[in-house]
């Protein structure tokens, strides 16, 4: 699946079969929305890691190793969130 002129269009549908693997910033790291808001970290192979990394993310797996690392991760607009599932995450606190 390809959209050159709408990358958010490709973002948004991942987020939409993913959206059970959401983490959102927090000070030391990332928690999770649906693994009771466990801590997790960029993995270090990650664009992202060693930066002030984006507020949210969808990740495709955690590797547990001294840590949880996400691995594979794209940033998402939260607002999506509840687009794409909104029964789940109206339930969330």
């Amino acid at each position: 699946v390809s959209s050159p002129n709408r990358p958010d269009l490709v973002r948004k549908a991942i987020c939409s079969g993913y959206f059970f693997r959401v983490a959102k910033k927090v000070k030391d790291g990332y928690v999770t929305l649906s693994r009771n808001n466990t801590m997790v970290y960029m993995h270090p192979s990650s664009v992202f890691f060693g930066t002030a990394g984006p507020n949210w993310v969808v990740y495709h797996e955690l590797v547990l190793t001294t840590k949880e690392w996400m691995r594979d991760v794209i940033v998402i607009n939260p607002h999506w969130l509840l687009d794409v599932a909104p029964s789940y995450f109206k339930l969330l606190p």
